[in-house]
């Protein structure tokens, strides 16, 4: 499986928004950055963007996010990235709340 994990700072640098999972169950309650799943076809920057708005609801542009880190396992391929950008109108899209956490 091929993913996307991303992580919106705020232009300052002072805050992240992060996401408290529930799925997984190895993740249970644990705080992450925002991604998911790559669609078939689809490009790994498209998929941040598309992930992005849907647990956020913000919209992102590619030239916002940086590859900054692949990782590689037996059974997965995550693409992270980093964004600086406006996060202080986001609304919680799913049932996984998002955190504004202070660096």
């Amino acid at each position: 499986m091929e993913y996307v994990l991303g992580f919106a700072f705020d232009e300052k640098k002072e805050n992240v928004l992060l996401i408290k999972k529930l799925r997984p169950q190895w993740q249970l309650n644990k705080l992450n950055g925002i991604g998911g799943k790559i669609e078939p076809n689809e490009p790994p920057i498209d998929a941040m963007i598309r992930e992005f708005e849907e647990e956020c609801g913000l919209k992102t542009n590619p030239d916002d996010w940086v590859c900054f880190c692949k990782m590689v396992g037996e059974d997965f391929f995550v693409n992270v990235y980093k964004a600086f950008v406006d996060i202080n109108n986001y609304k919680n899209q799913t049932d996984e709340e998002l955190r504004f956490c202070r660096l």
